[in-house]
């Protein structure tokens, strides 16, 4: 993101104090629930249990290395000390969502929300309120894709296909395509539309990108092999 804009709106932290007084898996459930505290309005409040948030669309956090932690995200190098790690159980939707933070914010000042995508609240119609102006592309960004797109070596000027694949997200690893499944998928489109090279974007496991690789006519990465810059944080 543009971090100028992004900081005049919004408080951002750098991910340095790795320790959180609690940690939220939150699921949207109505029914077969166990006593449940501290819920208010369209949250419906916290448990312990957390095979309450297993199944549903969701599932634990991993265990970190040390005593007490779970893992941050999936390419982080380091876990996350959490002194509470709770299920909050709320009803469909983004004022729900907002019920479970002022609630937890009454007790806490660190809270580390996990695995939020598995609500889906972009599919909802209040998705507006999701939105902030300063969530914007930092500018280096924007002008390394465009040298990618444009350059010879990458893209250069022939037309594409452009596909996502996500083989770490939790709301979906059950259904995430094999590199054939995908790899066929992809060449099907190709083949229709006519094409001669597909951009891949997403988060993919160890040996993915290579799989893929060989059974695709012509895939294309956002990476150095491919013709793009070296990204620094």
């Amino acid at each position: 993101f543009d971090m100028a804009k992004l900081s005049g709106e919004v408080q951002v932290e750098e991910f340095a104090q790795q320790q959180v007084d609690l940690g939220v898996l939150p699921v949207a459930r109505d029914s077969g629930l166990p006593k449940l505290k501290d819920g208010s309005g369209d949250f419906l409040g916290f448990t312990k249990d957390m095979q309450v948030c297993n199944g549903n669309g969701q599932q634990a956090p991993e265990a970190g290395n040390t005593r007490g932690s779970v893992v941050y995200a999936g390419y982080c190098a380091s876990d996350i000390t959490v002194s509470s790690l709770k299920c909050g159980v709320l009803k469909s939707g983004f004022k729900a969502m907002v019920d479970l933070l002022d609630s937890a914010g009454k007790r806490s000042n660190r809270i580390l929300v996990k695995h939020l995508d598995a609500l889906q609240l972009h599919k909802l119609g209040d998705v507006g309120l999701l939105k902030l102006p300063a969530l914007a592309v930092s500018p280096a960004l924007q002008q390394s894709a465009q040298r990618f797109r444009e350059s010879p070596v990458a893209l250069g000027s022939l037309p594409y296909l452009a596909v996502y694949l996500n083989t770490h997200d939790i709301a979906q690893k059950d259904v995430a395509p094999s590199a054939a499944a995908a790899a066929a998928r992809i060449n099907r489109v190709l083949k229709k539309k006519k094409l001669e090279q597909v951009f891949v974007a997403g988060v993919l496991r160890e040996g993915y990108q290579r799989e893929l690789r060989l059974l695709v006519k012509e895939a294309l990465y956002f990476s150095q092999d491919d013709g793009a810059d070296r990204l620094h944080h």
